[in-house]
């Protein structure tokens, strides 16, 4: 009788190393939607609302693997994140610095609120299109 029992410490470690072995293994795989030709490029502003765009011009890079936003808005640095479906994009930029910049006009301020509401895209392998309600607001380059 005594046997049956010096075994039962043994079979409850198998149990615990088992469910542990499981629980690592059927976790949620995360699904990325994200675009490989919009990831991990950096974009050039080259044309906004229909006016071309002169250096030093906004630029924006989407990271793939973290869903970050980064890049330049004319004048400050801005960061924030993505979300993607399809072409439906969600973006949600927020400045990380706050430098005076003279003569810039409502540039940064007109392109900050742009990205904001920026509901798709447009993309092929040179050149990204944004759109609010399917008009055309925003025209990158590759870099």
């Amino acid at each position: 009788m005594n046997n049956k029992y010096r075994l039962i410490p043994f079979v409850l470690l198998l149990i615990i190393i088992a469910t542990g072995i499981e629980s690592c293994t059927s976790g949620k795989s995360e699904t990325n939607n994200n675009d490989p030709l919009l990831t991990n490029t950096s974009w050039h502003l080259t044309e906004f609302t229909g006016h071309q765009i002169t250096d030093p011009a906004p630029e924006l890079y989407f990271d793939h693997q973290t869903n970050a936003l980064s890049g330049f808005s004319g004048c400050n640095k801005l960061s924030g994140n993505f979300s993607m479906t399809s072409d439906k994009i969600s973006l949600h930029p927020a400045l990380a610095t706050r430098y005076m910049c003279f003569g810039k006009g409502n540039l940064e301020k007109d392109f900050i609120e742009c990205l904001s509401k920026t509901d798709s895209i447009a993309i092929n392998k040179n050149s990204l299109t944004l759109f609010i309600q399917k008009r055309q607001v925003a025209v990158f380059a590759k870099k």
